[in-house]
């Protein structure tokens, strides 16, 4: 097996799948012109965001899900999968949104895309609150053709399972904001919790059962996916808290400053704020504030390397591949083709810098 299978399956997925994607938003805009001129506009907007980028990750998953329990009808598999895709990208305008993002993908933020378009269009009122209002109404049409894919099937097993992500994500977002907020150190558990809700059921588990689910085989494969979710998932979280201070901008495609401005509460900042390493004037003007400099920024990056908590992220990383690589090793429900890809997921999600 090739080592870059992962890589290839993905790449081949991709071009697939954005291809349905356009396809999709083709027949929302002939809609849309029925309504006006500026909710088209709108439309485009939207089209234009979940075009200009992603992994497709979610998708994947369910495709791959599907074909491990022995998929046939390829066109509900993919009505699923643009319904994951149109909920994702829900989810991340309005992250955006409570994060008081700027950038995604290399872009505007959606809301500073709808705020520069209100001030072009010299329309009344205030650019910004115009932005973020549309905003949110645009993520809140996504999740409402989401919704419409998924009830569109008329399955039900596939609908609880995608009620149950929905809720499960909302309530890891709830909690991440949290965690964020209150005035103590929160319990290594507390953090783990959000981010298998966040990123383990959301991103692998579930996408994967509802998979399954399509050739009625959720039972058979739950165990399973359920097992190999809470690693792949952690590592997945992991890898991004890692991202989100020391990244690369260009490659992450948003503020590497954002999770140290917006005083994100990860696994990498618990482990440096019990360490004791961090210098208390400097945390004070940094972590939460997001008029800090960029050298006070950097200079708590160095902190934070120094504190020895990027090293005990890494290490919980390791531990997490060693112990999805013994499922997928182990498992009797994959062909061998299928545990290359995964394997060679792992080394992605590992090294990832994007």
């Amino acid at each position: 097996m090739s080592k870059n299978l992962f890589v290839k399956e993905l790449a081949a997925f991709q071009s697939k799948f954005n291809s349905q994607l356009s396809k999709y938003f083709i027949q929302k805009l002939v809609k849309a012109r029925s309504v006006s001129s500026e909710y088209t506009q709108l439309v485009k907007f939207l089209s234009a965001y979940l075009q200009a980028g992603g992994k497709r990750l979610r998708p994947f998953l369910l495709k791959q899900g599907f074909q491990i329990a022995g998929g046939k009808n390829n066109a509900q598999a993919n009505q699923v999968g643009i319904a994951l895709e149109l909920f994702h990208n829900f989810a991340l305008i309005h992250d955006d949104l409570m994060d008081g993002a700027d950038l995604r993908r290399q872009r505007p933020t959606l809301h500073r895309q709808l705020a520069k378009w209100h001030q072009q269009r010299k329309w009344r009122g205030d650019s910004q609150e115009f932005g973020i209002g549309m905003a949110i109404l645009a993520g809140d049409i996504l999740l409402a053709w989401a919704d419409e894919l998924i009830n569109n099937l008329k399955r039900p097993l596939i609908l609880d399972i995608y009620q149950e992500m929905k809720s499960e994500l909302m309530i890891g977002q709830a909690e991440d904001i949290f965690l964020s907020k209150i005035n103590k150190i929160p319990t290594r558990q507390r953090i783990i919790k959000a981010a298998l809700l966040k990123s383990a059921h959301y991103s692998v588990a579930k996408p994967m059962l509802m998979g399954a689910a399509l050739e009625n085989q959720k039972q058979k494969y739950q165990g399973l996916f359920d097992t190999l979710a809470e690693p792949l998932g952690l590592t997945f979280q992991l890898r991004d808290d890692i991202l989100g201070v020391f990244g690369k901008q260009g490659a992450v495609g948003k503020s590497v400053s954002g999770d140290i401005e917006e005083g994100k509460m990860t696994l990498l900042m618990y482990y440096a704020l019990r360490s004791g390493h961090l210098p208390p004037l400097l945390l004070k003007k940094t972590w939460g504030n997001n008029v800090a400099t960029r050298r006070e920024v950097t200079e708590l990056k160095t902190s934070l390397k120094n504190s020895g908590a990027l090293d005990k992220v890494s290490q919980d990383v390791d531990r997490q591949l060693t112990q999805a690589e013994k499922v997928i090793n182990r498992s009797k429900l994959m062909n061998n083709k299928t545990k290359a890809i995964f394997l060679d997921l792992l080394i992605f999600f590992q090294t990832r810098d994007y």
